[in-house]
C-alpha cells in the first residue's frame, strides 16, 4: 500500500499546470462566443466571476473595438465594429424589396436576421399548393410574417432580453469559484488565491466592459405619407426561400432597415482599454506565478479552468436566434402567420406580390421593384410583371377564383399580349398566377 501511495505522490510532484497550455488547448473562440448577447442581459455581469480560459482573446477583441492610444498600442491593427463581440453585427446576407415603399437594400438588423433564420426552419403551418403535374418541380418556400410597433413607444428604446434570469448555471459557476478561493486561502497559498480571485475579477470586468454600455434601437421615423412597408426578403445563399414581411413603414424600418446601436463614448472606450490592459497584466502574472503555487492548489486551478470551459460552452451553445426572436416578438409584435411551398419561383413571387397588396398610387413602384425578384429581359417576363401589378390592385384582390380567371382572360385580350398569348412560357405563368391567387384566397 505504501508503494502505491509513494507512486501517487511522485506523480503529483511532477504535475505542472501550464496556463498557456490550457488557453491554447481550448482557445479563445469559445470565450468570445460565450460573451455574445451579454449586452442584452446586463445582470449577467454579477454571474461572470469565474476563471475563463480564453479571457486574453476576449480582451484583445475589446481592445480591437476601441480606437485610442492605449488600445492601439496594446492591440494594433484594424479596428472592429462595436457590435461584433456582443453578437449583434448583422451578416448582410439578406436583401429586401419594399414593394410599396420603393426601398431596395440589405437587411441591417441582427434581430430580424435571427427571426428570418428561425422562421425558415418552421414546418408546422406549411401549405403545399403543388399539383400532380408539377410536384417534381423546384419547390420555393414562402414564410409570411407580420410586425407592428406600439404607437406610444419612444425612439431609442433600449434592447433587452426577455429571458428569465438568473438561470441555474448563472449562479453555480461563481459559487464554485468562490468556494475554491476560500479553500485555497484556508490552505495558506496566497499566490494561488490571488490567481483565483483576480482571474474571476478579470472575467467579471470583461463582461462589464462588453455589455454595460448597453444597446438600443436606432432613432427615426418615416414620413407621415409613407405607404405600408410590406416587403419581400430574399437570401442569395437560399435561392429556394422567400419571406413576406407585412407591416407599416415604421415597424418595417426598425425590423429590417435600422441596425442595433451599440455606442462607446469616451468613457466606455477608456473602460474597454483599461479592462483589456488589466487582463493582459493578469495573464502575465499568472504565467509567472503559477510555478510558485503548491501542487494541490495547481490541481484545483486546473479544475477551475475546466469548469470555466464548461461555463463558456454553456453560454456559447445558447440559441442566439431564439433569444433575439423573443425580443422581436415583444418589441415589434412579430407574428408568424403561415408558410407555403410553391412549385417554382414565378408562382412564389406572384403570391408574395398578392400578399403584400397594392394601391393604385403605388402601381409604378410595384412594377419597378419586381425587377429584383423576376427576370425582366424578355417580352413575356415584362408582360408578366405588368400583369402582377394589375392583379395586386385592391379591386382585383377582392375577386374570387372564378372571377380572377375571367379577369385574366380579359387581360389576355389586350393588343400588347397577342404576340405572346400562345407562348408556352406565358401559359405556364398564367397557371402560376392562378395557383398563387388560390393560395392567397385560402389564407385570408
Amino acid at each position: 500500500m505504501s508503494n502505491v501511495s509513494d507512486a501517487i505522490n511522485n506523480s503529483l510532484s511532477d504535475f505542472k499546470l501550464d496556463l498557456l497550455g490550457v488557453i491554447n488547448l481550448f482557445g479563445g473562440d469559445i470565450a468570445v462566443s460565450a460573451i455574445h448577447y451579454c449586452v442584452l442581459e446586463r445582470r449577467r455581469i454579477f454571474w461572470s466571476a469565474y476563471l475563463s480560459p480564453g479571457s486574453f482573446t476576449v480582451a484583445t477583441k475589446l481592445l480591437k473595438r476601441t480606437d485610442n492610444t492605449l488600445a492601439n498600442s496594446l492591440s494594433p491593427g484594424h479596428r472592429e465594429e462595436y457590435r461584433e463581440i456582443v453578437g449583434l453585427l448583422e451578416t448582410g446576407k439578406y436583401f429586401y424589396v419594399g414593394l410599396l415603399s420603393g426601398t431596395r437594400t440589405r437587411v441591417a438588423n441582427a434581430i430580424s436576421e435571427a427571426a428570418l433564420n428561425t422562421v425558415e426552419k418552421k414546418t408546422d403551418k406549411i401549405i403545399l399548393p403543388v399539383t400532380e403535374k408539377n410536384e417534381t418541380a423546384r419547390v420555393i418556400k414562402v414564410d409570411v410574417l407580420d410586425v407592428e410597433l406600439n404607437p406610444e413607444e419612444r425612439d431609442g428604446k433600449p434592447v433587452v432580453s426577455y429571458e428569465m434570469l438568473p438561470r441555474w448555471y448563472d449562479i453555480i459557476f461563481p459559487i464554485i469559484t468562490l468556494g475554491v478561493f476560500g479553500l485555497v486561502v484556508w490552505l495558506g497559498d496566497i499566490i494561488g488565491a490571488l490567481i483565483v480571485i483576480i482571474g474571476a475579477l478579470s472575467n467579471l470586468l470583461l463582461t462589464y466592459a462588453a455589455c454595460a454600455s448597453g444597446c438600443r434601437y436606432m432613432e427615426g421615423s418615416p414620413s407621415s405619407a409613407s405607404p405600408d412597408g410590406n416587403a419581400v426578403v430574399k437570401n442569395e445563399l437560399s435561392p429556394n426561400q422567400l419571406w413576406v414581411v407585412l407591416g407599416k413603414e415604421d415597424a418595417m424600418q426598425r425590423f429590417l432597415q435600422r441596425p442595433i446601436i451599440v455606442h462607446l463614448d469616451k468613457y466606455w472606450s477608456i473602460v474597454n482599454s483599461l479592462v483589456g490592459l488589466f487582463v493582459y497584466v493578469y495573464t502575465a502574472f499568472s504565467i509567472v506565478a503559477l510555478p510558485l503555487v503548491r501542487t494541490p492548489v495547481q490541481v484545483m486551478l486546473g479544475g477551475l479552468y475546466f469548469i470555466g470551459v464548461f461555463a463558456n460552452i454553456t453560454y456559447a451553445r445558447r440559441d442566439g436566434d431564439a433569444l433575439l426572436l423573443k425580443i422581436a416578438e415583444k418589441d415589434m409584435k412579430l407574428k408568424y402567420k403561415e408558410s407555403l411551398k410553391f412549385p417554382n419561383r414565378a408562382s412564389a413571387v406572384a403570391f408574395c406580390v398578392l400578399r403584400c397588396r397594392n394601391s393604385k398610387s403605388n402601381s409604378s413602384n410595384l412594377k419597378l421593384n419586381l425587377d429584383d425578384l423576376l427576370p425582366t429581359n424578355t417580352p413575356v417576363w415584362t408582360q408578366y410583371g405588368l400583369l402582377l401589378t394589375h392583379m395586386a390592385k385592391p379591386e382585383q384582390l377582392r375577386l374570387d377564383y372564378e372571377k380572377t380567371i375571367e379577369s385574366l382572360n380579359q387581360w389576355q385580350d389586350r393588343p400588347d399580349v397577342n404576340d405572346i398569348k400562345e407562348d408556352g412560357l406565358w401559359k405556364r405563368l398564367i397557371d402560376d398566377l392562378l395557383l398563387a391567387k388560390k393560395a392567397y384566397l385560402d389564407n385570408q
